[in-house]
């Protein structure tokens, strides 16, 4: 322990490197991109920032020690520390690579950018980590045998033996199968011969309209709706055989418990039939509404509640795939899906109304906005049971 702290600069050093662990912990957990994750990804994150960083930091100083005979105690330190600079500095560029993907307005271009915004997240990580314990490493190397250019190899070195270990723990954790389990299709012809009407919240607080192949958007109503978890549902008119459209959404709180308000939004539905749910609370994620007979429900969904968890497919009770995008950068729950006639299942994703197919994987962007509802003329649209 007395070397340890000697190599942190004596008692004053050792009082700054807890300040700085503390203000880290601090961000980590205040941030915005912290904040919203679910579980698994903080759990992960978490335990990366109390013991994980130290453990790599052995690690990247066994690896300095091997390669480069360079003193390991004090390689321990110094990379410990460098671990913990770097992923102070890498929440502040996660935030960077999120708020133009968080504030730019949904759309197919976007949905069709992941990929190589996936890749180029990856490789800028690693080159941002390298370089930042570059000053680091350089102070391991005897004066006599300090160079820039060594110091890059060796940083490289460690760097790619730490994130193997980091990407495998990531790995388990993270789920982005949007852009690696789904096609995303530019036109909507897959949905073909469906042709259901999808109410919708807008971006700016107002009810749309969109059919699911893309044509006759419009705004139907002005609403106003800020709260960005209220939820659509349909309610049976008191007298004859029309259908209503409510909004069920959260109004601040009375000592500790919420207050819901339900607004009649359209005393009618311009469709003969529409699946019924219980009246919805704000913020929930009922379970998926299906518009088939049971008989043809050998496709169907279940959603989940963490971002990384996602829309599950399942086909003859089998799990098939997923669609998700739960990562540190973006983390985008599912929610208000719901299966239509030939395999279909309209859904949000943060704010993306999406359609799939699911027994072809093909996917379809339909609008920006929440809380999907959708109405078929089918008069023979199934109830929800409970």
């Amino acid at each position: 322990m007395r070397e340890y702290v000697s190599l942190c600069g004596g008692v004053n050093g050792m009082r700054w490197l807890v300040l700085f662990i503390g203000l880290l912990f601090v961000v980590l957990v205040a941030s915005p991109a912290a904040a919203n994750m679910g579980a698994p990804l903080l759990l992960l994150g978490g335990l990366q920032l109390v013991w994980g960083n130290f453990f790599i930091g052995a690690i990247e100083a066994l690896v300095l020690r091997l390669t480069f005979r360079l003193p390991y105690r004090r390689g321990l330190v110094l990379m410990t520390l460098a671990n913990y600079f770097s992923m102070l500095v890498g929440l502040a560029l996660i935030r960077l690579v999120a708020l133009p993907l968080e504030r730019a307005t949904p759309s197919l271009q976007i949905l069709q950018t992941l990929s190589s915004v996936m890749t180029t997240m990856w490789v800028s990580f690693f080159v941002a980590t390298v370089l930042l314990e570059m000053p680091f490493v350089y102070r391991l190397f005897p004066e006599e045998r300090r160079s820039w250019g060594k110091t890059l190899c060796a940083s490289t070195l460690a760097q790619g033996v730490s994130y193997l270990i980091l990407v495998y723990l990531y790995q388990g954790v993270m789920n982005y199968s949007l852009v690696t389990q789904v096609l995303l299709q530019p036109d909507l012809h897959f949905t073909h011969p469906l042709r259901a009407q999808v109410y919708y919240i807008g971006l700016d607080g107002d009810i749309w309209r969109v059919y699911t192949d893309g044509t006759g958007r419009q705004k139907v109503k002005e609403a106003g709706i800020t709260d960005r978890w209220a939820l659509l549902y349909a309610r049976a008119a008191e007298r004859g055989s029309r259908w209503e459209l409510w909004c069920v959404s959260m109004d601040g709180s009375i000592a500790g418990e919420p207050v819901t308000h339900r607004t009649r939004l359209l005393n009618h539905i311009s469709s003969r039939r529409v699946a019924i749910r219980k009246e919805p609370y704000p913020g929930l994620y009922p379970k998926p509404l299906d518009y088939r007979p049971q008989n043809q429900r050998e496709w169907t969904v279940w959603v989940l509640p963490w971002a990384e968890e996602g829309m599950r497919v399942y086909h003859g009770g089998s799990e098939e795939y997923s669609v998700a995008m739960g990562t540190p950068v973006l983390y985008w729950r599912v929610r208000a899906a719901t299966c239509l006639p030939g395999d279909h299942v309209v859904f949000q994703l943060d704010d993306y109304i999406l359609i799939l197919h699911m027994p072809t994987r093909r996917l379809g962007f339909l609008a920006a906005g929440r809380s999907p509802l959708v109405v078929v003329p089918d008069r023979d649209a199934p109830e929800e049971k409970d």
